[in-house]
């Protein structure tokens, strides 16, 4: 079994804009070598390259099967009450977008309330589009994100082109 240091270690290796050793530790979760809440854990550390890998391997363990990940949602859910790291937060949009058919009405809820939060939470351009896009796709299941107007408007001001055509679009989406 390895430890969370053992794996904090391995995955702040290599590379800033690379996997680095990340295969390595799907290896070792597949294995049960690691357990996926120790992962979650990880993101206490709120290191950015080791939150970027951790999201990516949730992100292959849910997409090869959301089983994998669905027992520990509600783990992410509690520490978006703390966690400020634009990784960890664009994360909690992503599992709402591609996993809401798998998730219960209290953990949608919170979730949509948490990535209404992501967009006055920063300026990190990823986390502002992924949860612009899970919050235009939490419209077609009739959620209303009136409330997220102002910060909207706000975010028509930013710099990055991508966030104010998401912006826009979901401005019209509210005023149709």
């Amino acid at each position: 079994m390895k430890t969370e240091t053992e794996i904090f270690q391995i995955l702040s290796e290599g590379n800033p804009n690379s996997l680095g050793r990340l295969l390595e530790v799907l290896q070792s979760i597949k294995d049960r070598e690691f357990s996926i809440q120790a992962l979650i854990t990880l993101y206490q550390k709120e290191d950015r390259y080791v939150s970027m890998r951790i999201s990516n391997l949730l992100k292959r363990l849910w997409r090869e099967d959301p089983k994998h990940i669905l027992p520990y949602i509600d783990q992410l859910i509690a520490y978006a009450t703390t966690l400020k790291n634009p990784t960890f937060r664009w994360t909690l949009a992503q599992i709402y977008d591609e996993l809401t058919e798998h998730l219960n009405i209290k953990q949608k809820q919170t979730l949509i309330k948490e990535i209404k939060r992501n967009l006055q939470l920063g300026e990190d351009w990823i986390m502002l589009v992924q949860s612009m896009k899970a919050l235009k796709k939490a419209t077609t299941s009739g959620v209303d994100i009136q409330d997220c107007q102002a910060a909207l408007l706000n975010l028509q001001k930013t710099p990055s082109k991508v966030v104010r055509a998401q912006a826009n679009q979901l401005i019209k989406l509210i005023r149709a």
